[in-house]
């Protein structure tokens, strides 16, 4: 069964946009080989991008690293997968 859409406020910017429209075509489930952790500074970043912070060329800079190194979305989808959740008990 799939999750209900998902609902965005107006604030939401376009790339933070890309990684739900991404998680609604693959319906949260994403696979791939084994989960590598990203760096201390990089986990940051990838958080303050889960929760809508940052400036448009630290988000932007953050779409360039998934660009690259698509092996993190994992990580930061677990960050979304987080988010929600403490959304949901709130």
């Amino acid at each position: 069964m799939r999750p209900p859409p998902v609902r965005l406020s107006n604030v939401v910017t376009d790339s933070f946009f890309s990684v739900f429209r991404f998680l609604a075509r693959t319906g949260l489930e994403v696979e791939g080989r084994t989960l590598e952790t990203p760096p201390l500074e990089v986990q940051e970043k990838l958080r303050r991008f889960a929760h809508g912070r940052g400036t448009p060329e630290e988000r932007a800079s953050i779409c360039d690293l998934l660009r690259t190194r698509p092996d993190w979305l994992k990580w930061m989808v677990e960050i979304v997968r987080q988010n929600r959740a403490a959304s949901a008990v709130r």
